[in-house]
């Protein structure tokens, strides 16, 4: 039979001459995409006409459903495979509270005929097949802003990625995935509440890692976390607790609208949301902010630095 991993296949030998009559049994049980275990020899198999890489099996387990598969991964690589099942497990998290809060989800566009100028350089595409330059969008946000005053609802989000060619952190991937939002006639305390609930609700569970509990559970379980008031001019801080900090604008800005400045910082310095309020009319308001997925994952645990791989 054929047996495969992560690195390719080979074929595998079983014989009731050289397994426990109870292996032997498993062995015969086998059905196409069982997941299993095997140790034995390496060999070739010289019946076939070309000698064919051949593990000639001793022992034999299945995999119950949940059991890591190819344990013969380098440890690096398996850890990278878990965390981007962990990272799609909080994406989905996020995305069902933001439906339960009244958000209207929009599916954003990566590719951008025109380099927008953003505070993070857009990646250029070179492919000669579009017929034109190409730039992939670091941001959603004009188009969220275009789908908020058409979609049926003042309340808009999206999970995309933001792409850069710069390093801004250590766990802040070149393609980091996000969720961004807007609303009309949303004040700063309204986005600071939400951004809160939001990683409460995704970090729901984190009660079923033992080691996690008791540090986090009393963050997770309080009414209402810290607010913290600062100027222009204040350094940031390590905080020792789940801390939201309100900033003014920028002298600068304040002819644009806007009103405030915000973040969501996580012990460690992990900044999880970053958000605005800005006014769009005499009496209009508009805000919105981000949800950095991806340092969600060591802000629960350390990882090692982001890379890219060759996919």
């Amino acid at each position: 039979m054929t047996l495969r991993d992560a690195t390719g296949s080979v074929q595998l030998k079983c014989g009731f001459d050289t397994m426990s009559a109870e292996q032997w049994q498993s062995a015969k049980a086998l059905k196409l995409a069982d997941r299993i275990t095997v140790t034995g020899a390496a060999g070739f198999n010289t019946f076939h006409a070309t000698q064919t890489p051949t593990v000639f099996a001793d022992t034999l387990s299945i995999l119950l459903p949940g059991q890591f598969g190819d344990t013969e991964l380098l440890g690096s690589e398996r850890e990278a495979v878990t965390k981007q099942f962990f990272l799609s497990r909080l994406r989905t998290k996020a995305q069902l509270f933001f439906a339960s809060r009244g958000f209207e989800e929009f599916d954003a566009y990566y590719l951008s005929s025109r380099q927008v100028s953003y505070a993070i350089t857009s990646l250029r595409v070179v492919f000669p097949g579009f017929g034109a330059p190409t730039f992939m969008a670091p941001s959603p946000a004009s188009q969220l802003l275009t789908a908020l005053f058409a979609a049926p609802s003042s309340k808009v989000f999206c999970v995309s990625r933001c792409f850069s060619n710069e390093i801004r952190d250590g766990y802040t991937s070149a393609e980091s995935p996000l969720v961004c939002l807007m609303q009309l006639a949303a004040s700063t305390e309204t986005l600071c509440q939400l951004g809160e609930d939001c990683i409460k609700a995704v970090f729901s569970d984190i009660v079923t890692m033992p080691d996690l509990a008791e540090t986090h559970q009393a963050w997770l379980g309080s009414d209402s976390w810290l607010r913290q008031q600062f100027s222009l001019e204040t350094e940031s801080e390590e905080v020792s607790e789940p801390t939201i900090q309100i900033f003014p604008p920028p002298n600068t800005a304040v002819s644009h609208g806007l009103q405030s400045v915000f973040r969501i910082s996580w012990p460690e310095r992990f900044v999880l949301v970053e958000g605005h309020t800005q006014l769009i009319d005499t009496k209009l308001s508009l805000g919105g902010f981000t949800l950095h997925l991806e340092r969600m994952i060591p802000a629960l645990r350390t990882v090692i630095l982001r890379r890219l791989r060759p996919l």
